[in-house]
């Protein structure tokens, strides 16, 4: 299987951490959220895929920097990966247009910054059979600072 690369190009600078659980919001429909990785960039990082696959949703509204409460109003892109795995990316300027497949390493978009500490909101779920998504811990090929 494919190795997953950090979001952004390796020579960038960042903060990272998991979802406290104070964060967790139970109308989100992700189990398992303390999985998603946040990270801090600077505005306008190119965001990049982590793996291969198929852009499913890519999602642009100027009402962005909603929380985990508004996931479904952010801008965003999600990835298929195979095998009931997606990838998601939220907080980003799209690039790229749904259907499109995509490899490790192409950019889908930039960091906005519409948020006052701009930064993304990561995330891989394994889609269950009764279409629930289940938030996964993640592990890089290069590990997180």
């Amino acid at each position: 299987m494919q190795e997953r690369t950090l979001p952004f190009a390796a020579d960038v600078k960042y903060e990272q951490r998991t979802l406290p659980e104070d964060e967790i919001d139970e109308d989100v429909p992700v189990l398992d959220q303390q999985n998603l990785v946040e990270f801090r960039l600077p505005k306008n990082t190119p965001i990049t895929a982590t793996r291969s696959g198929k852009v499913i949703e890519s999602l642009e509204s100027l009402a962005d920097c909603g929380d985990l409460i508004k996931a479904h109003e952010t801008n965003r892109v999600i990835v298929d990966e195979g095998q009931g795995i997606r990838s998601v990316y939220i907080h980003l300027k799209p690039t790229i247009s749904k259907g499109t497949e995509i490899y490790q390493g192409q950019e889908l978009g930039q960091l906005h910054g519409y948020c006052s500490k701009p930064h993304l909101h990561y995330l891989v779920v394994k889609m269950e059979e009764d279409d629930t998504q289940r938030a996964l811990p993640v592990e890089f090929a290069e590990p997180p600072k």
